[in-house]
């Protein structure tokens, strides 16, 4: 059978099997729930494009094979050929005009495919053509959502030209320009039956630095990628080639907030073995103290030789550390020659691990902790050898066998042991949040959202090896699947960026991480006690939950005086899991999918609860009326009556001591300032009591650099009389009182 018969019969089976498509207008929100939204090509109309200046070796890269992609959101038709992607009359990736019902277009020379229906109107589509070189023919085929829709073969003239590639339309026709957005353009120079076309690739100019993404076997055929995140740019960056595009004719890059959106909010790391590089760096040699903390996505019931996910060091008894798996998915860890290990990683869920070091007397304290929950501690008797071996993700240099198989995502290496409750605390947080605690705390972490780049200390490059044969960055569980972006594929839901506002998560919630299972059919609650004397204005819940099917749960929230509000009511339909904040006046949970993230209105509205004040117990209620599938409640909490009290540094040198000032003006009526210095950094809680001793207002509870503060407090709720402040900084404690006069 020749390749053109195979690719045929593809065809053909597919297109017959293909099952219609829920054409349900959603949208997506950005990675980590960034408020910022994502970054697209668009509004593209009439004379608008993208010039890429391309050099002639690309060209000759594509007279055997090549391809090109692209999501596209048509706002409205026109009446002529528009253009997604043009390099010259011979070579382009179109939509048809009236003649062809505004079907995708693809041609290659005289080859000409085309899709089988009209591209929608506002709904993001993605579309692929590709081509190869067949025993003289030329094979062309059109993909659009994952499916095959045209596939044609023809001797053909090879259309070579100095032409640059534009992108939105074509600079010899102002009327070829698309009406709409166009987002995550890609072209490369293999033939491909199937694309990630949920996932961005690059999405920064130094994301394939020294071949960094394209080592991978996944990504070999990859020369370009654009993801038109350079808001307000005259260039948008091409991170894996090089290959910059230039705006012309007004053409903008815009964010998009209220369009469903091509890619999902959150992507993750795909490990097949020893994939991932990382070149030398001291904040590797941790001697006295550290953390690992990462999601882990267990992909295979039993992997042989203990696979890897973390290490550093070139020989067993060289190894700096080595997080791993055990074969029956046992967390382990290892310093030198000595390692220990803990409680189980569930197979194919999406858990949160942590193993923290301490060196105590020339022995180190090992703890383990599993989705916020400490699980055990032992002691390994061996030294840590330092040296400037390589770090490796999903193997070792030393270790034979296959490496660890799964997903990874917020992979971090911490430069102390972290508390069990910053363990807790921590966990559901990006790093991109960067808050004062990370830091000052952080030393180098992988959000591996489309890119190997890391935050903390400078200077770690870090790149994909040939050795994963597969490995790449993920969107879904599933998305290798065909079609629509619907509820049915199954999202990565593991941390979150909560940066409206300011970087208010954690530090200003209250959280719970039960790691509750819910059996199928039944009914679980949670309770997080609540000390605050003050009435209810508003609140905003964060919630992760995990499920197969989140339209079969009931979710509430009960107020301590009684009173419930539904955060969900059978909403997400067949969709996986929840990861969002819940608070009133955000998008419509009909409006997005699950996991929802990042903030959402609930399906009940909570205004201030019908009154209730703040102290007591506040009861989660989640119903799984699901016979065949159990969930699980990894984490909740609650934030109330926000917006952020103001807290600034005071200019100055470092003090010497801890002191909590006297608040200025004293007496006051409504707002004072409470000034308060740290010669170290500290974890600090500032708190207001009444004259009984109960707990008016948290002012503050988080990490704090040292230095100077100085921290407002509003009393406008409050009844005139005497009033407590006090701060607990580390092993420091001081109160004072304070007159509100009213």
């Amino acid at each position: 059978m020749t390749f053109l018969n195979y690719i045929f019969i593809v065809l053909s089976i597919v297109i017959f099997l293909s099952p219609k498509v829920n054409s349900q207008f959603v949208s997506y929100n950005d990675e980590y729930g960034n408020d910022s939204g994502i970054g697209v090509l668009g509004p593209v109309s009439q004379g608008k494009y993208v010039a890429v200046p391309f050099p002639n070796n690309i060209y000759y890269q594509w007279l055997h094979s090549g391809y090109f992609q692209a999501w596209v959101y048509l706002t409205s038709y026109s009446q002529n050929t528009t253009y997604i992607i043009h390099k010259g009359d011979s070579l382009n990736l179109s939509i048809g005009g009236e003649d062809v019902n505004h079907r995708p277009y693809f041609q290659r020379g005289s080859l000409k495919c085309t899709g089988l229906n009209p591209v929608p109107l506002n709904k993001w589509t993605h579309i692929t053509a590709t081509w190869i070189r067949d025993e003289g023919d030329v094979i062309g085929m059109i993909q659009v959502n994952g499916y095959p829709e045209d596939s044609r073969a023809m001797v053909t003239l090879d259309p070579l030209n100095s032409d640059s590639l534009t992108i939105g339309g074509s600079k010899f026709n102002p009327a070829s320009s698309i009406n709409g957005y166009i987002d995550e353009v890609r072209i490369g120079n293999h033939f491909i039956q199937s694309s990630e076309r949920f996932t961005a690739i690059g999405g920064d100019p130094l994301a394939n630095l020294n071949g960094a993404i394209t080592s991978s076997n996944a990504y070999i055929s990859l020369l370009a990628s654009w993801s038109f995140n350079e808001v307000n740019s005259a260039i948008t960056f091409d991170g894996i080639g090089g290959f910059n595009g230039y705006c012309r004719g007004g053409i903008e890059l815009s964010h998009i907030n209220n369009l469903s959106k091509s890619i999902p909010y959150n992507l993750a790391l795909k490990l097949d073995g020893r994939a991932v590089r990382i070149n030398h760096h001291n904040v590797f040699n941790r001697p006295a103290s550290g953390t690992i903390d990462c999601w882990i996505y267990r992909d295979s019931f039993f992997v042989p030789n203990n696979p890897t996910i973390l290490t550093k060091g070139n020989t067993e008894q060289t190894t700096t550390f080595r997080l791993y798996m055990s074969p029956s998915g046992n967390l382990g860890f290892q310093i030198g020659g000595g390692n220990t290990s803990s409680g189980t990683v569930p197979n194919r869920k999406w858990t949160h691990a942590a193993v923290t070091w301490k060196n105590e007397a020339g022995a180190y304290t090992i703890k383990f902790y599993i989705n916020g929950k400490f699980r055990n501690q032992a002691v390994i008797n061996s030294a840590m050898p330092l040296n400037a071996d390589t770090a490796w993700i999903g193997g070792t240099i030393w270790q034979s066998g296959l490496g660890y198989m799964g997903y990874l995502d917020e992979l971090r290496l911490w430069k102390t042991d972290l508390t069990a409750e910053e363990v807790k605390n921590n966990m559901f947080v990006s790093s991109k949040t960067r808050n004062t605690f990370q830091i000052q705390n952080l030393g180098v972490s992988w959000g591996f959202e489309g890119n190997l780049l890391s935050i903390g200390e400078n200077g770690i490059f870090t790149n994909f090896t040939p050795e994963g044969i597969t490995s790449r960055f993920s969107a879904y569980i599933n998305e290798d699947d065909s079609g629509y972006a619907s509820e049915r594929f199954i999202a990565h839901p593991t941390a979150i960026n909560r940066n409206i506002g300011g970087n208010v998560f954690p530090g200003e919630f209250t959280i719970n991480t039960p790691d509750k299972n819910v059996p199928a059919g039944q009914t679980v609650t949670d309770t997080i006690s609540m000390g605050n004397i003050s009435p209810l204005n508003n609140i905003e819940v964060f919630l992760s939950y995990q499920h197969h099917s989140i339209g079969e749960n009931m979710i509430s929230l009960k107020a301590p005086n009684g009173q419930s509000r539904a955060l969900l009511s059978s909403n997400g339909g067949d969709g996986n899991d929840v990861l969002a904040f819940f608070a009133d006046g955000n998008n419509s949970l009909n409006s997005l999918f699950p996991p929802w993230s990042n903030i959402v209105t609930p399906s009940q509205s909570f205004g201030n609860f019908g009154g209730s004040g703040v102290q007591g117990n506040w009861i989660i209620t989640i119903t799984n009326s699901d016979a065949s599938n159990a969930g699980k409640l990894l984490g909740w909490g609650i934030r109330v009556n926000n917006p952020t009290i103001g807290v600034d540094p005071v200019p100055g040198n470092i003090p010497d001591k801890f002191m909590l000032h006297q608040n200025y003006p004293n007496p006051f009526n409504p707002e004072t300032k409470i000034k308060f210095s740290l010669p170290a950094s500290s974890f600090v809680k500032l708190v207001i009591f009444d004259i009984l001793g109960r707990e008016i207002k948290t002012i503050l509870n988080l990490q704090m650099k040292a230095g100077n503060y100085e921290a407002d407090f509003d009393a406008s709720l409050l009844a005139g009389g005497i009033y407590f402040y006090k701060l607990n900084a580390g092993s420091f404690t001081e109160t004072k009182k304070m007159i509100l006069i009213k």
